[in-house]
């Protein structure tokens, strides 16, 4: 009998294992807004509107209330400071003040001009109030009476407020910072254009400053004369606060729950596994657990050792999906979304190995799980693929998945001989335009464009071939290609016709140099430079615009370059090659993908 219970316990035993591996829901705190949190002397405190402080001095799983002496259940925001707490309320109680680790509390004398308070900042033994009249208040002995901070300057209303060795920060409702270093006697306005919505947070850490807007955060390493958005990995970009817990930056937000970097703000990643109310109002953390408190979700806590990055896999592909036929020449490609990537990298290729001159996307940086409005050819074959990329830059790959696009016959397009060219070599080389799944291509070439007697009528499956024999001296010949889709499917391409003049004849240059074109390079092989010898190498298009120019310097006998082609798209192009001495050679040659 023993051994049917030891799997059932097991089994039980890896469950609850694996929903701990998420946040938790405490129990005994009101459904209410947790407005603040605090971790001190081994003790979490919760301040929960219109119910005022709870306590728990065991992880969270147990809460008792520790109201004495606080005469309002609205209350806003707590600090530490020294060894003093400070509990501010935001009806006109102010400032409550404890020495005793809660069990107690007394007002603070009626200093304060404005006594809602919205928020509390500490820089050492001193402590800064923001009221929720947009007022801010200072005190340097430990909450029992405060100072008015001059904000004169400031004339938008002020909403959030940070505090770091004698600076003090203040963002407004317009998304204008302020910055004081010398306690508020004079303001210096360190907003850019980036800036320019609500700040709902500030934090200092160091000499960084992250400021949390409704659209997001911004991130300064030289007190505000820079700005760079950090918005990478963010679904949720309403900020409600920042927190550093270890090396990470910690934020909550207003819709999305809580994130958190490891690289100062450049990747968040989410970390929402078991909230449901993603309304982030604070934030606490001792040795073991994070504490989150939310608008009307209570508290959850978490193993601080599961904030780690994800081991990000490979994304699954969505669509096109693998083997599908008459997909739309215009494609959406779509994936699903993979936990811990920062971004995406798409490939689509002719062929499923990839080779560099098959491919017809090659985007990386992609942020969304979709890369849309993909133009391909009718009538074709595509690979694709996509990498999930994690912070660190590496890649995990999918499987690739092929598909078929729809059936439209197209016209082949002639690239060369193009129309009205002067031919004055042999071999000929024809080439046309690759139509997508054919039967056959037809090449004729013929002294009349009726094509009634044609020198050249062949059938091939390739978009190029050439013709060695039979081309006389100065005639004029005409060609076209026929493309087979089918028994029933044949299109003609227009004609294009070419002039022949001596052919055949190679100078001495010509003879010195020699050409071997393949699908991704060119090669020429120089035979018999003069010693020191400088050789430029110029490459132009159709519209005579250089796009690819070297030189070097030959040591005289035979010398091999090999130019990269790759990055040219299909056309016609024409290669330039001088020498020092004075030779020149022109070549024309055409590039199809």
């Amino acid at each position: 009998m023993k051994n049917y219970y030891k799997p059932i316990l097991l089994i039980f035993f890896l469950s609850s294992f694996s929903l701990f591996a998420q946040w938790e829901q405490l129990s005994g705190i009101p459904n209410s807004p947790v407005n603040d949190l605090l971790v001190a002397k081994n003790k979490i405190y919760a301040v929960v509107w219109d119910n005022g402080i709870y306590v728990s001095s065991d992880y969270g799983d147990n809460w008792v209330q520790q109201n004495e002496g606080i005469n309002t259940t609205l209350v806003k925001a707590i600090a530490l400071v020294n060894t003093t707490m400070l509990v501010g309320a935001s009806d006109t109680n102010g400032v409550f003040r404890s020495t005793d680790n809660g069990y107690h509390w007394v007002r603070s004398v009626d200093s304060l001009t404005e006594r809602s308070v919205a928020s509390f900042a500490v820089d050492g033994d001193v402590v800064y109030l923001l009221s929720e009249s947009s007022v801010v208040f200072k005190s340097t002995d430990y909450g029992q009476t405060w100072l008015e901070v001059n904000t004169s300057e400031i004339s938008n209303v002020i909403t959030s407020l940070a505090v770091s060795n004698g600076r003090i920060l203040l963002g407004t409702n317009t998304g204008d910072l302020y910055l004081s270093t010398d306690d508020g006697k004079n303001w210096t306005n360190i907003k850019n254009q980036q800036i320019y919505s609500t700040i709902t947070a500030l934090f200092w850490d160091g000499d960084n400053i992250y400021c949390g807007t409704t659209t997001g955060v911004l991130f300064s390493s030289n007190l505000g004369t820079n700005w760079f958005q950090r918005n990478l990995g963010l679904k949720a970009k309403d900020i409600s606060l920042f927190r550093k817990i270890n090396n990470a930056i910690v934020i909550g937000t207003k819709t999305g729950g809580v994130y958190f970097s490891l690289d100062e703000g450049r990747n968040w990643f989410e970390f929402n596994e078991g909230i449901t109310n993603m309304t982030i109002l604070s934030l606490a953390y001792d040795k073991y657990y994070i504490y989150v408190g939310t608008e009307y979700g209570g508290i959850l806590r978490r193993n601080i050792n599961e904030m780690k990055l994800p081991e990000v896999t490979a994304p699954v592909l969505k669509y096109p999906p693998n083997g599908a036929t008459n997909v739309e020449k215009v494609v959406n490609f779509a994936w699903d979304e993979v936990n811990g990537a920062v971004s995406y990298h798409i490939m689509v290729a002719r062929d499923g190995s990839f080779s560099s001159n098959s491919i017809i996307v090659d985007k990386d940086g992609i942020t969304n799980t979709f890369y849309p409005s993909v133009v391909l050819k009718p009538n074709s074959k595509y690979y694709w693929k996509v990498a999930s990329v994690d912070y660190q830059s590496n890649e995990k790959w999918s499987e690739v998945y092929s598909f078929e696009t729809i059936f439209e016959p197209i016209k082949p397009e002639l690239y060369f001989p193009f129309n009205d060219f002067e031919v004055t070599t042999i071999p000929i080389v024809f080439y046309w335009s690759d139509c997508g799944k054919v039967d056959k291509y037809q090449l004729q070439v013929a002294t009349s464009n009726d094509f009634q007697t044609t020198l050249v009528d062949i059938n091939t499956s390739d978009t190029t071939y050439s013709v060695s024999s039979g081309i006389e001296n100065n005639r004029t010949y005409f060609w076209r290609v026929i493309v087979y889709y089918n028994d029933t499917t044949k299109i003609p391409s227009d004609t294009f016709k070419f002039r022949t003049t001596v052919l055949g004849v190679e100078t001495e240059t010509e003879r010195e140099i020699h050409f071997e074109q393949t699908e991704t390079s060119m090669r020429i092989q120089f035979n018999d430079l003069q010693t020191k010898e400088l050789v430029s190498v110029e490459i132009f298009n159709i519209f005579g615009q250089s796009v690819r120019f070297g030189w070097f310097e030959s040591d005289g006998g035979n010398n091999l370059i090999e130019i990269d082609l790759c990055g040219l798209s299909s056309g016609f192009y024409n290669l330039s090659i001088r020498t020092s001495s004075g030779k020149r050679v022109f070549k024309s040659f055409v590039v199809v993908k």
